[in-house]
């Protein structure tokens, strides 16, 4: 990934977006049996707001085409009043095309948002993940997230995993 810089994505970005948030989905649901995002109107609607917001970052391959994205905030819903702590930056849509992404692209995708913390001055990084099917809080909490508590979508219902980070983790 020398050379790959990850860069704010575009308005112009966000069909490429759909498609690779698609992408992301469709591999969930044939390895798992079930979608990473069930409510996907409301998912794209996030997606769109996040990269007008400027607050969506691309990662693009050689040949030009997203392989990752991350939407980066400094609240979340989920977290209820720790949502809005001041401690952590939060991840949103950490997506990785699974046919063209490199090797640790999440890593690299979550390095980035560690060093938009440090430069923030937030000392956490925080995200959370369907419950089921289990692979993305082994895949988080691999990588060094410490499961903090579980909720639940206000919009579906569907079990979520709270996960913490600190920053040094990734740096």
């Amino acid at each position: 990934m020398a050379g790959l810089a990850i860069q704010p994505a575009q308005a112009a970005d966000f069909p490429e977006l759909k498609r690779l948030f698609d992408a992301a989905n469709d591999y969930s649901l044939a390895r798992s049996g079930t979608r990473t995002w069930n409510a996907v109107d409301m998912a794209y609607k996030d997606l769109q707001r996040a990269v007008e917001a400027g607050r969506c970052h691309v990662l693009r391959g050689p040949s030009g085409t997203i392989v990752a994205s991350i939407c980066l905030s400094d609240h979340s819903s989920v977290w209820g009043n720790a949502g809005r702590d001041g401690k952590a930056l939060y991840c949103h849509k950490l997506i990785k095309d699974p046919a063209s992404a490199p090797p640790q692209v999440g890593r690299r995708m979550l390095r980035f948002a560690a060093e938009q913390a440090r430069a923030n001055r937030r000392s956490l990084l925080r995200g959370d993940t369907v419950a089921v099917p289990d692979g993305l809080v082994k895949y988080y909490t691999g990588l060094g997230f410490e499961v903090r508590g579980a909720t639940a979508y206000q919009s579906t219902g569907r079990a979520l995993i709270l996960l913490e980070a600190d920053v040094d983790v990734f740096l």
